[in-house]
């Protein structure tokens, strides 16, 4: 059997942009023959399924399953310390809106509380700083 092997990769991330609306590309992905990239919801508002980023007219765009890999395959880990989930870039901003570690503001008008990680509170528990109210 294969052993898959993971790498730690740099890079700009606006490679993994569409180039009409700017938001991370995820499959469908599609290609010009210029090697423009689109989204699948870019791509159904062009009129005629050209690219304007072409100088000349060179025909429509294809799916591009390489590409479809390539943004599949690239994660992030979450941005909240403590979750520790490697997420799929092109979804990175919905997973952090319903990330449990997310902080939270209280709704009420005037509090200023903000919802501490589970794991901070925790700790702060432990060392006594945080009274736990059994109700």
């Amino acid at each position: 059997m294969l052993e898959i092997v993971t790498v730690t990769l740099k890079m700009d991330s606006t490679v993994l942009h569409c180039i009409f609306c700017s938001q991370p590309l995820k499959p469908p992905v599609f290609k010009c023959k210029g090697n423009h990239l689109a989204c699948g919801r870019c791509l159904s508002e062009l009129p005629g399924n050209r690219c304007h980023r072409c100088v000349e007219p060179r025909g429509g765009f294809e799916q591009d399953p390489a590409m479809d890999a390539v943004v599949s395959a690239a994660t992030v880990e979450c941005p909240h310390s403590s979750c520790g989930s490697l997420v799929a870039y092109h979804q990175v901003h919905d997973h952090k809106i319903a990330c449990p570690h997310a902080p939270c503001a209280c709704t009420e008008p005037g509090c200023d509380f903000h919802k501490i990680d589970i794991g901070i509170m925790l700790d702060f528990v432990l060392m006594g700083k945080f009274p736990i109210q059994v109700i």
